[in-house]
């Protein structure tokens, strides 16, 4: 992997922002702030997509991968 990309969309992706830079830790997991979610935003829905050096891109999708509380 060379590069790394995480998205958050609070209203199950039809939307996305970039969260803070992620960070990726020496043993390969990858940490990332969220910024604060509207008010009525019920749950987050995340989507990373990751490549390397030969140009292959991977990218998965996670709808409602947690809730929040109101």
């Amino acid at each position: 992997m060379t590069g790394i990309r995480v998205e958050a969309a609070y209203d199950d992706g039809a939307t996305w922002a970039a969260p803070a830079e992620p960070h990726v830790r020496r043993d390969g997991s990858v940490a990332t702030v969220l910024h604060g979610p509207a008010a009525d935003a019920q749950a987050v829905t995340l989507r990373v997509t990751e490549w390397d050096r030969a140009g292959s891109r991977t990218q998965q999708t996670v709808v409602r991968v947690f809730a929040l509380r109101g």
